[in-house]
């Protein structure tokens, strides 16, 4: 997953309700007819924008509408390490805050450049 550069880059941060820093567990992959669905847990540790509270379970489904029917996406990185979870609210829970592929998921390294853009929007 390609992180894009200048506005594009942070178009997933302008979307997002809530962002979190945490891990998926307890992931489910299923093909359907739209794509992939991908189910799971995100262990939220940190909030860094919006309203969820840190050590909160919360609900993730994400429907990859446009990934390959052949082949499942990859979340191995999803669920070994922590990283910066984009959300928005579906249902009782939450789904990616970015495209048809991109299931909100950012690598750690990228929290200082995603809280100053929160700081520059006044949020």
């Amino acid at each position: 997953m390609p992180l894009a550069d200048g506005a594009e880059k942070y178009s997933i941060a302008a979307e997002a309700k809530v962002v979190v820093v945490g891990k998926l567990g307890h992931v489910k992959e299923t093909a359907v007819v739209a794509g992939w669905r991908i189910e799971g847990t995100i262990a939220a540790t940190k909030v860094i924008f919006g309203v969820a509270g840190d050590g909160r379970k919360m609900s993730y489904e994400f429907l990859c509408s446009c990934c390959p029917k052949a082949k499942a996406p990859s979340v191995k990185m999803m669920t070994r390490q922590e990283g910066l979870w984009f959300l928005i609210p579906k249902g009782r829970g939450w789904t990616s805050a970015g495209s048809c592929t991109d299931p909100g998921w950012r690598p750690l390294e990228e929290r200082a450049a995603f809280e100053e853009f929160y700081r520059k929007r006044g949020r």
